[in-house]
């Protein structure tokens, strides 16, 4: 922790102004004059540097502000991975906004309620997007960063003459809405940039560093790693359009030194097996758990060490990171990154011993504002300057958090609780399994596991694989977490940020019980 918190000093010292964290719009002039002609972003066949970046931020901001755009104002970025994406986000922050990256699945629906919440004053939208987005906001503004960039003049005197503190709103990113309808999670400057110089110590990313991002950027995740933490330290970001081979495989022979994913893309890496990893120096595995079978399938199959952790969009998202190279327990997502606390709590509010399961609540600079415009939801998790992460889990004698899965997602049978991830990880270990959810249903007024299987064996997809999972699970779990049912496909729900869906498969559990009834 020591060496954690030497790093993280003496990175922060020069984002500091007169006691105080500068504003993170500060930070692109900043990797501009440092690393002027090294590349910041590539995709594809184009490649950008620092100072190219900043120039090209520089005029769309000053349109913006040609056109009116008051300080303080939100600005959605309705754009898809692209360089456009950065030259938006980096342009609304230098004219004086507060970014609100948008999630590119959104569909027309789930926009209008966004929209109406956010209240932006104009909205960066990509070619591809603009009609679905206009048929939801029609009464927003929109943009186009390659329109934009034809105004061709940069006065960057209008904007880095403004010298706000850090401690202002930076950044309103809306949560996938998985509990619910999505909300703004609103996060400052110095929080952020805490938590990116967390992440840059933490993950020891280097001024030479080559990071993969093939995973959508407006993910909290990517946020962090691909869009603020690059510019601390100088790296350079691979953007990958879209998972597809193709774009992966244009993307690895850029020699990449970090790649950053969910389970899903560690998965489906493994699956393809046909890249060169060689230049590879940390894989690292967020948003969701990750199951003991892809760690182990990857790195047989790439002879790499899949590190993972644990985040929250309100943390701004890092939380905890596990490089520990010996034997962790399953779902062990490491030591908090330094300058974040974590308690474990009983229902009673007091702190649990160590060991023992309870709620996870984290505390730091990091912590978000709030949730815009939702003062009752803020008050429901924040309390002191403590947040309630809705995960249960429990903490080794050596400090480090394993998570047992979301307090929504317990199973209570008769008055006993079931863990869906203790499940899960048994069943994941079947051969044959992908991924597997658990989730509880009512049967018979009492609460009881039902497991979701991906698996493209044709013997597990066969109706007779349900009778032999169930002998599995029975002989490594107790009775009561032996699920009722098992049903296997050939895919899972996921949400827009990767995460297998569980509220869809509730429904289908439901479903699925309600027709046994009949």
């Amino acid at each position: 922790m020591e060496e954690k918190k030497k790093r993280f000093e003496a990175m922060r010292a020069p984002l500091h102004r007169d006691g105080k964290f500068i504003h993170p719009r500060e930070l692109l002039k900043r990797a501009a004059i440092l690393w002027p002609e090294r590349e910041a972003l590539i995709c594809g066949d184009e490649r950008v540097s620092f100072e190219q970046l900043f120039w090209r931020a520089c005029v769309v901001a000053t349109a913006l502000l040609d056109r009116g755009l008051v300080r303080g104002a939100r600005v959605l970025v309705f754009y898809e991975n692209s360089i456009d994406f950065y030259v938006a986000y980096h342009a609304a922050w230098l004219a004086g906004a507060v970014v609100v990256p948008l999630n590119s699945f959104l569909q027309e629906d789930e926009l209008v309620h966004i929209v109406h919440d956010a209240r932006p004053d104009y909205a960066f939208v990509s070619s591809s997007l603009h009609d679905r987005f206009v048929r939801a906001a029609p009464d927003i503004k929109t943009l186009a960063v390659e329109e934009l960039l034809t105004f061709g003049i940069c006065h960057e005197e209008l904007f880095v003459q403004h010298k706000d503190a850090g401690d202002s709103l930076a950044v309103l990113l809306y949560t996938s809405g998985t509990t619910g309808v999505p909300k703004g999670v609103m996060l400052s400057g110095a929080g952020l940039l805490t938590n990116a110089l967390q992440a840059a110590t933490t993950l020891e990313l280097g001024e030479h560093e080559r990071v993969l991002a093939a995973l959508p950027l407006f993910h909290s995740y990517m946020q962090n790693t691909c869009v603020w933490s690059p510019l601390l330290v100088g790296a350079t970001v691979i953007i990958v359009p879209k998972i597809t081979r193709k774009a992966l495989l244009k993307g690895f022979s850029e020699h990449p030194t970090a790649v950053l994913g969910i389970p899903q893309l560690f998965g489906l890496l493994c699956r393809m097996r046909d890249f060169d990893f060689s230049t590879v120096t940390l894989c690292f595995c967020g948003g969701d758990a990750l199951h003991a079978p892809i760690k182990r399938a990857f790195e047989l199959v790439y002879g790499r060490r899949l590190s993972n952790g644990y985040g929250l969009t309100e943390m701004g998202p890092l939380i905890a990171v596990n490089l520990f190279d010996g034997e962790t327990p399953e779902y062990c997502v490491g030591e908090p990154v330094y300058g974040v606390a974590i308690q474990i709590r009983s229902e009673d509010g007091h702190e649990s011993a160590t060991g023992e399961v309870g709620e996870v609540w984290v505390h730091g600079e990091n912590v978000m504002m709030g949730y815009y415009q939702a003062p009752e939801a803020t008050n429901a998790i924040l309390q002191d300057g403590w947040l309630n992460t809705g995960d249960l889990g429990w903490c080794t004698a050596r400090g480090e958090l394993v998570i047992s899965g979301r307090s929504k997602d317990l199973i209570i049978n008769k008055g006993i609780n079931i863990y869906p991830q203790e499940v899960e990880a048994v069943i994941s270990r079947y051969p044959g399994v992908l991924q597997v959810a658990v989730v509880g249903v009512v049967v018979d007024d009492e609460e009881v596991p039902v497991a979701f299987v991906m698996s493209e064996d044709e013997t597990l997809l066969s109706g007779v694989a349900s009778v032999h999972l169930s002998s599995y699970c029975q002989q490594h779990l107790a009775f009561y977490k032996t699920p009722r049912w098992f049903i296997i496909k050939r895919t899972l729900p996921v949400t827009s940020t990767g995460k297998i869906d569980k509220k869809i498969l509730r429904i289908e559990a439901a479903s699925i019980q309600a027709k046994t009834k009949e």
